[in-house]
């Protein structure tokens, strides 16, 4: 009995074969990285969100803009992590102004517990970014608040979930809110 052994050499015999190999890859990840991610705009803004995720901007209000919420529930799943997107017209303050009103709303917040605060630049807009713990009824919840200010507008976007799996959500909320560009 004779076996015959092909080497890999043999199939990737040139460069130029294994530099297109490599390239297909890459564009094969890319082009998946990019399918799970889902885009929503209206005339203020734009924002990406995860593909499990899903948009309801069919609100009454007129400062509700948008509910982004996670669509991967399990039975035992009681919370849906979303994120929420409130605007103001009209506003005259500053981000300063934004980041006292909320330290001092922040006591009325049932056992809350500020984990950190920062100012950020997200698409060369100044923003005020703070993580917070909070009760709500039985649930332990995990809030990010983003507040960016232009010369007509406030946004607060709320990226709310369970404390106890943030973690899982905790990509989801950065690209959410990282991807909010005001147009």
């Amino acid at each position: 009995m004779k076996i015959q052994v092909v080497s890999l050499p043999i199939i990737f015999h040139t460069m130029k074969t294994r530099f297109l190999v490599c390239l297909a890859f890459i564009f094969s990840l890319v082009s998946t990285a990019q399918s799970d991610i889902k885009s929503f705009q209206n005339k203020l803004y734009e924002l990406s969100y995860p593909a499990n995720f899903e948009v309801n901007n069919n609100y009454q209000s007129e400062h509700i803009s948008v509910i982004v919420s996670d669509t991967l529930h399990t039975e035992s799943d009681v919370f849906t992590e979303n994120l929420t997107v409130i605007f103001q017209q009209g506003v005259s303050q500053t981000l300063d102004d934004a980041k006292g009103e909320f330290l001092s709303a922040a006591d009325a917040i049932s056992n809350g517990n500020i984990i950190s605060e920062q100012l950020i630049t997200v698409h060369g807009k100044e923003a005020y970014r703070i993580q917070f713990t909070a009760e709500q009824q039985e649930y332990e919840l995990m809030l990010i608040q983003q507040y960016i200010i232009t010369k007509d507008y406030l946004f607060m976007l709320t990226f709310t979930g369970m404390a106890s799996d943030f973690e899982n959500y905790k990509e989801a909320a950065e690209t959410m809110l990282n991807s909010f560009m005001i147009k």
